[in-house]
């Protein structure tokens, strides 16, 4: 039964500690009139706001639509975490 308790245990503290990663991806909405758009945006780790980089948009499908602004977090987003593809520059 410890070990079971055990095992639960690390398997929380493992979704706990992925979910503290979307927060790298920082909130923002655009809002014309009635319309709004809510987006994520991930920075360059060491970002320069003097230097030009590229942009890459992710459209995500029909299920990660809504207002909540963390549903389009929930395939893919974790991807772009990883520190290896995060180191990579391409500018």
């Amino acid at each position: 039964m410890k070990k079971f308790f055990l095992a639960i245990c690390l398997l929380v503290a493992a979704q706990i500690s992925n979910a503290q990663d979307l927060k790298k991806f920082d909130k923002g909405n655009f809002i014309k009139g009635k319309d709004s758009i809510y987006y994520r945006i991930l920075f360059p780790e060491n970002f320069n706001p003097i230097q030009k980089y590229p942009v890459l948009f992710v459209l995500h499908g029909r299920g990660e639509s809504g207002s909540d602004n963390e549903k389009q977090l929930t395939h893919g987003a974790k991807l772009f975490l990883k520190d290896d593809v995060r180191a990579k520059t391409m500018w």
